[in-house]
């Protein structure tokens, strides 16, 4: 089976099996975001999404999962 990662830098040396998961954490403003979260809203932020949802289906459905955990902890005003 292979698996899915998100292009963070630290894929290939990542102990986690899954971005769901992931322990390097980032620091910003008052939350305290994992890397995996960090670089879901910079992708989804920066991003042609038209092309990633044609593209890569697998490494969106990750990237969404990952978002929606985040969406879970930030209390939204």
């Amino acid at each position: 089976m292979k698996r899915i990662k998100i292009q963070c830098g630290w894929e290939d040396d990542c102990k986690s099996k899954d971005c769901l998961n992931c322990r390097r954490r980032m620091k910003f403003k008052n939350l305290n975001l994992t890397l995996a979260e960090a670089i879901c809203i910079e992708d989804f932020g920066d991003c042609d999404m038209e092309s990633m949802v044609k593209g890569k289906s697998k490494e969106l459905e990750l990237m969404q999962n990952v978002m929606r955990k985040l969406d879970k902890r930030v209390f939204w005003k």
